[in-house]
C-alpha cells in the first residue's frame, strides 16, 4: 500500500490518467487533516477494507513504505504533511495487527514479476527475466498492466530498461488505450522530476515506442499530454528536451494529430497561456501546422488569445510565430476571424500581425459585426485608431442591428473613441446617432456625447450649406463650452437639412 497526495488518475487501473487538478489535492487535504479514515482509504484504493494497492497485496510493497511516503510530504509541506503522519499510521497493516496479511518474503522468494516491479527490485527484475519470465505479461489479478506499464507509471528507469532489453512489448496497451509512453507522461514521479520523464522518454523511444498511440478516453497522444506538462513550466530545460525528443519522433503526422476536440499540441500549449516561445518553436520546427482548427474552430493563436494575459511576457513573439497567411484567414465557428479576436482581446501587435498577413478588416462575424464594431463597442481607443489606418476599411458597415461603429461607440458611452471616428474621413454621423447621443439617460450621464457631435455637425453644416444657411456663431464654440439647448438646435438643424438631401 502506498499513500499518494493527489488524484486517482496515477494509480495502476485508476483514473484516466491526466493531469489531478486542485480539487482532487484539495479533497486529499482536508481527508488528512480531518484525519477522515473512510475518505483516506477511499483516496489510497481499499474501500473494502482491505489492504492492497492496485490490486496488490500489501507484502508487495516494501515496509513502512505509506509511513515513509507520509514523512517526505511533511517535510515537503509542514502544514500539511505532518498531520498525515498520524492519520496513516492506524491505516497501515502489518503481520502483527492484522492476522490476514503474509509475512514480507525475501528478495529470493519473490516469484512474480509484477511484485518485483512494485517492490523496486532492480536485482529480482534482471533474475526473474534472465530465468524466462514473460516481459508481457498482464497482472490478472490486479490492473491487468504489464511489467512495462507499472514500471513506466512508477517512474523506475533501470527496470524500464531491463524489460525493453527482454524484448518486451513497447505499444501494449491499457483497456483505456494507454502506452506506458503515455503513462510515463502522465505519472506523478515523472512530474516530481523532469530529468527522470526524460529519461524514461528516451529509453521507450529508443525501443521502438510508438509516439502516435492514442488514449481512447480523449483521443490524446503523448505528446498531448506533455504539452500540458510543458506549458506549466516552459522554462524547464529536461522538458523542453523531452519536448523534441517527442515531436521529432512523432513528425510529420503525430506532431499534428488532433484529439477528441479536434486540439493539438499547439492547441494544448497556447490554451494554457503558454507565453514563453522556446515550446512553439520546438513544435513549430517539427512541422506542426498552426493553421489546424479545434472544434470550435480556433487556431492556437485565437486560443493564445483568449487565454493569454494582455501583457504576457514574449506575447508578441508567441503572436509573430503563430501568424500567418492561413491563419488570418480562418474563421471560427462564430464567424470571427483572427482579427476580430485580436480586436475583441484589445491585442494591438496581433492586429497587426492579422493585418500585415493578410487579414480583411471588412469581414464581419455571424452577427454583422467588423473588427472596427468589436473595438469600438469596448472603448479599444488604440486598436480602433489601427484599423482606421487601413485602406478600405469599412467605416460605415452595419451590423444586422442596423448599427455602425460609431453607433456603438455612443451607445457604449466611449468619448474618445467617438472622436476618434469621427476624425476619420468618410464617417457617416445619421439621424439614428444623434438620437442615441441625445436619449434622456444618456444626456444625464454623458452630456459631451452630444456635445461632441453637435460641434461635428456644426463643422459639417458650415462646410455644407450656403453663408446664408449657416448656422449661428454661438453653435460652432468648442464642445466643452456647448450647452445642452444649444446641442439640441444643432441637431435639428441637421436632421432638417438631412431629410431635405434626401
Amino acid at each position: 500500500m502506498a499513500v499518494v497526495l493527489g488524484g486517482r488518475g496515477d494509480w495502476p487501473g485508476g483514473g484516466d490518467g491526466d493531469v489531478p487538478d486542485a480539487k482532487e489535492e484539495e479533497d486529499v487535504g482536508v481527508a488528512v487533516q480531518d484525519h477522515d479514515e473512510r475518505v483516506l482509504r477511499r483516496f489510497i484504493g481499499q474501500d473494502d477494507g482491505a489492504a492492497c494497492y492496485g490490486g496488490l497485496p500489501w507484502w508487495c510493497t516494501p515496509p513502512g513504505q505509506p509511513m515513509e511516503e507520509a514523512a517526505e510530504a511533511a517535510d515537503r509541506e509542514p502544514d500539511r504533511g505532518a498531520p498525515l503522519l498520524d492519520a496513516v499510521e492506524p491505516l497501515t497493516p502489518s503481520p502483527e495487527t492484522d492476522p490476514d496479511i503474509l509475512e514480507y518474503p525475501a528478495p529470493e522468494q519473490v516469484t512474480s514479476l509484477h511484485c518485483a516491479v512494485f517492490r523496486q527490485d532492480q536485482a529480482s527484475v534482471d533474475r526473474l527475466l534472465a530465468e524466462g519470465a514473460d516481459p508481457d505479461e498482464p497482472d490478472y489479478a490486479g490492473s491487468g498492466d504489464t511489467p512495462l506499464m507499472q514500471a513506466a507509471t512508477a517512474g523506475h528507469l533501470g527496470i524500464v530498461r531491463s524489460l525493453c532489453a527482454a524484448g518486451c512489448s513497447v505499444d501494449a496497451r491499457r483497456v483505456n488505450g494507454q502506452s506506458a509512453l503515455m503513462l510515463c507522461v502522465v505519472s506523478r514521479a515523472s512530474r516530481r522530476s523532469p530529468r527522470l520523464l526524460m529519461q524514461l522518454l528516451e529509453a521507450l523511444l529508443a525501443a521502438g515506442a510508438d509516439p502516435c498511440v492514442r488514449e481512447k478516453l480523449r483521443g490524446q497522444t503523448a505528446l498531448h499530454a506533455l504539452a500540458k506538462l510543458v506549458a506549466a513550466d516552459p522554462a524547464e530545460p529536461h522538458l523542453l528536451t523531452a519536448l523534441r525528443l517527442l515531436a521529432q519522433r512523432a513528425q510529420p503526422h503525430g506532431v499534428n494529430a488532433q484529439d477528441h476536440r479536434r486540439r493539438t499540441a499547439l492547441h494544448h500549449l497556447a490554451s494554457r497561456a503558454c507565453a514563453r516561445p522556446e515550446p512553439y518553436e520546438i513544435l513549430l520546427e517539427a512541422r506542426a501546422d498552426p493553421a489546424l482548427q479545434n472544434a470550435r474552430g480556433d487556431t492556437p493563436l485565437v486560443e493564445f488569445l483568449e487565454n493569454a494575459p494582455e501583457r504576457a511576457e514574449h506575447g508578441e513573439e508567441v503572436v509573430r510565430l503563430l501568424c500567418g497567411a492561413g491563419v488570418a484567414r480562418r474563421n471560427t465557428q462564430y464567424g470571427e476571424s483572427l482579427l476580430h479576436v485580436a480586436a475583441r482581446r484589445n491585442r494591438l501587435a496581433a492586429v497587426r500581425a492579422a493585418l500585415e498577413a493578410g487579414a480583411d478588416p471588412a469581414h464581419q462575424d455571424l452577427r454583422g459585426n467588423t473588427a472596427l464594431h468589436l473595438a469600438a463597442s469596448r472603448g479599444y481607443k488604440d486598436v480602433v485608431a489601427e484599423l482606421l489606418a487601413v485602406p478600405g476599411c469599412p467605416l460605415n458597415a452595419t451590423n444586422r442591428d442596423g448599427l455602425t461603429p460609431l453607433h456603438v461607440a455612443v451607445e457604449s458611452g466611449f468619448v474618445d473613441v467617438v472622436n476618434t471616428l469621427l476624425g476619420a474621413e468618410g464617417v457617416d454621423v445619421g439621424p439614428s446617432v444623434l438620437e442615441l447621443a441625445q436619449q434622456e439617460y444618456r444626456l444625464r450621464a454623458q452630456p459631451q456625447l452630444a456635445r461632441t457631435l453637435a460641434c461635428e455637425l456644426d463643422r459639417r453644416l458650415s462646410m455644407s450649406l450656403s453663408p446664408s444657411m449657416a448656422p449661428s456663431p454661438a453653435s460652432t464654440r468648442p464642445p466643452s463650452t456647448c450647452s445642452l439647448a444649444s446641442c439640441a438646435t444643432t441637431a435639428c438643424e441637421y436632421l432638417a437639412w438631412h431629410s431635405a438631401r434626401r
